[in-house]
Order: C-alpha cells, then sequence, then structure tokens
C-alpha cells in the first residue's frame, strides 16, 4: 500500500513550492497569535461577534440553531474525534493487512496534544463565558475541539483516502475547509470559544495534518515502525 507522502523531493524551486503552503500557514498563525495576545483590533472583534450572538440567543432566541450547533459542538470531544480515528486506523490496518494507519493515527493525536497544550499552558486564556467552568482550566487559545475536529477527522479522511490522488486530496481539502468552517461557527454562536481561538484553530489544524503526512521525517519514523512490525510477526508454518 502506498503511503500518503508527498512526492520525491524536487530540486530547488520545485521544494519551495511544495513548503509555500504549509510556510505560509505558520507565518499566518505566528501573526495571529501575536495579534491575540497583544489585543486591539482582535479582542475587539472577538467582543463584537460575543455580544451579537448573546443578543441574538437572549430569552430562547433562535432556538433550532442553537440546539443543533450544541449538537454539533459534541463531535469535536476530544474522546468522540479520537474513537472514531481509532477504530478507522484499526479498520484500514485489518482490511489492508497494513500496520501503518495506526501510527499516522499516533502520530496525529501526538503533535496534536503538544501543539494545543503549549499555546494553552503559556497564554491560558479565558473564555467568552465568565460563567464556563473552562476558564479555570488550561485556556481557550487556541479551539482544541476546532483543532482536534480538523485534525482527527481530517486523518481519517486522509487515511481511509489511500491511495492519494490530486482529486482525492482536493475533495478532502474540501470537506475539511466546509466541515471545520461549520464546525467553528457552532462553538462561536454556542459562546463557547471567541472567534479567535477558532481562526487559531483552523490555522494550526492543518499544519498538524501537512507535518504528519507530507513530511518525509515523519514517513521514515512510520516506515520504521511498520517494518519492525513485520519483523516481530510469529514467522508462518
Amino acid at each position: 500500500m502506498r503511503r500518503p507522502v508527498a512526492p520525491p523531493a524536487e530540486p530547488g524551486a520545485g521544494r519551495w513550492r511544495r513548503a509555500a503552503a504549509p510556510l505560509a500557514l505558520a507565518v499566518a498563525l505566528a501573526v495571529w497569535t501575536l495579534l491575540v495576545l497583544v489585543g486591539g483590533p482582535v479582542i475587539h472583534l472577538d467582543v463584537t461577534i460575543r455580544d451579537a450572538v448573546v443578543h441574538a440567543t437572549a430569552d430562547g432566541g433562535w432556538p433550532a440553531p442553537t440546539r443543533a450547533a450544541r449538537q454539533y459542538a459534541k463531535v469535536g470531544d476530544p474522546l468522540a474525534a479520537g474513537t472514531v480515528l481509532a477504530l478507522v486506523a484499526l479498520a484500514l490496518a485489518f482490511l489492508r493487512r497494513d500496520v501503518r494507519p495506526m501510527p499516522y493515527a499516533v502520530a496525529a493525536v501526538s503533535l496534536l496534544v503538544v501543539t494545543v497544550m503549549i499555546p494553552k499552558l503559556l497564554y491560558h486564556r479565558t473564555g467568552p463565558n465568565p460563567a464556563d467552568p473552562g476558564n479555570g482550566g488550561t485556556g481557550f487559545y487556541p479551539s482544541g475541539h476546532t483543532t482536534t475536529f480538523l485534525t482527527l477527522y481530517g486523518t481519517a479522511l486522509i487515511l481511509a483516502a489511500w491511495p492519494l490522488t490530486r482529486w482525492k486530496l482536493c475533495a478532502i481539502g474540501a470537506v475539511i475547509a466546509v466541515s471545520a468552517g461549520s464546525y467553528g461557527t457552532a462553538l462561536v454562536w454556542c459562546d463557547y470559544h471567541w472567534t479567535s481561538d477558532v481562526i487559531g484553530g483552523w490555522l494550526l489544524g492543518p499544519l498538524v495534518l501537512w507535518t504528519v503526512f507530507a513530511t518525509k521525517t515523519t514517513a521514515r519514523l512510520i516506515d520504521r515502525v511498520a517494518e519492525f512490525t513485520e519483523r516481530a510477526k510469529p514467522p508462518k508454518r
């Protein structure tokens, strides 16, 4: 089975072209995080959107969208998304007789935890709702649920789409963009996150996916895990 990694290295400009998108995302995430830290227009935008949502949903306004958004928000719970990814990886490993989907899933979860928790612990931002018990936790920036939704369900889609082709990548990108966009909107509508938290998750999630699936270092490590697993199997009689 072919692994979902980038094509062989291209000389010169080819390498830069392949690195342009993740580099742009990394720069955008760094700039956005700095804007969130220093306050100003971004915080004003957060408060304006939060106040508009609170006003719209006050006294039971827009009950159907609110109920739907609250149910949708549960889909990005780490336990729910992690369970789906684990089941997909196990099923694919069994059906394809290839262990690689499992270490790819582990790599995605591990990198997700590290990249989300570090800024949360460093910044320790409070949420839009003062009564939210999460204000006493690890912080709200970036949105862990948004990043989890995008990364773990995105990983499941990529694994299920092996072997990758250009049109499959375009289709996966479109599905992830629409679903993650609507999911982040649901979190803001429910007053679970600031808008800037969600945008941070939208920028971070694709970087995690790129690191897991498009870097040679990850591919080599997973190949070694697969080879070790094959050697550890008992010989056939």
